[in-house]
């Protein structure tokens, strides 16, 4: 896994620093789709696939404003369907379908409490995503340093 530090350390050492955060954005976006085509990368894609799922849906979900809303408002306790419609300007009806598609996503659990049902943010669920993010990042930068150093090793030839 490969962190800032390092990234800069492969930087300096390939001498890429007078690089703007930009460039390094553009530099990244084409080394992950290099990286990604290339045929020792197809291997692993089954994997990658389940856990794209799993972050489609999450992503997917939270792609919508109202959902967002009552995403965030769940971050603070849990709440009942009627107690998150309080001034949003959705009816408890909505609210509760946008409930639902935050469950199936694994972004909210749902308990039982006497006759109300009270929902809160599923820790696991953001904890499969920020992982997914972060195994691309991993990926990512991964690629970047190798192909940092093989323009390294071209200048160095030449």
């Amino acid at each position: 896994m490969l962190n800032p530090k390092m990234l800069q350390a492969t930087l300096d050492s390939h001498a890429i620093v007078t690089m703007s955060v930009i460039d390094y954005i553009l530099v990244l976006t084409f080394v992950s789709h290099d990286y990604h085509c290339r045929p020792a990368a197809r291997s692993c894609e089954c994997s990658m696939a389940a856990a794209m799922t799993s972050a489609e849906r999450a992503l997917d979900a939270l792609g919508d404003q109202t959902r967002r809303r009552v995403f965030l408002r769940l971050r603070k306790r849990s709440c009942s369907a009627g107690e998150l419609a309080q001034g949003m300007h959705v009816t408890r009806s909505a609210v509760s379908q946008h409930l639902q598609v935050l469950k199936a996503a694994g972004l909210v659990v749902v308990t039982a409490e006497g006759t109300r049902r009270l929902y809160q943010v599923d820790y696991r669920g953001i904890e499969a995503l920020r992982r997914w993010l972060d195994g691309f990042w991993d990926e990512t930068l991964g690629a970047f340093k190798e192909a940092a150093e093989r323009a390294a090793g071209k200048a160095r030839k030449s």
